[in-house]
């Protein structure tokens, strides 16, 4: 998206948001609420796990660049996976496609003709 969208100012980031969050969604399984006592000291609350989303919103500290992976709001390297053009143009294509399947053409601006 940065490659499409940077240049008419738009920013776009991959935030990871942390690998386990303690949320209130197992309150009514027993079995997962005695699992997440056990690892609770291991999640992040979901203030925490929003923060990094929060931190490319907000901060000055990357918003003059685009196209980068936040994790623990400190912006990373991002993988050599991510840097492979082939791959991010299959990524592009095939996220396109399945949004196309479910919204139709409303997928698509009809004000410029770019696709979202």
């Amino acid at each position: 998206m940065q490659r499409r969208f940077g240049e008419k100012g738009i920013n776009c980031y991959a935030v990871h948001p942390g690998n386990a969050l303690s949320t209130y969604l197992t309150r009514h399984w027993l079995a997962m609420r005695l699992l997440h006592a056990v690892v609770r000291p291991f999640t992040k609350s979901m203030q925490q796990a929003c923060a990094s989303v929060v931190y490319c919103a907000a901060s000055n500290d990357v918003s003059r660049y685009g196209g980068i992976y936040v994790n623990n709001c400190v912006p990373c390297l991002p993988s050599q996976e991510a840097l492979n053009s082939i791959m991010s143009n299959r990524l592009w294509v095939t996220s396109l496609t399945m949004i196309e399947k479910v919204l139709g053409q409303r997928a698509f601006s009809a004000e410029t003709g770019d696709q979202f």
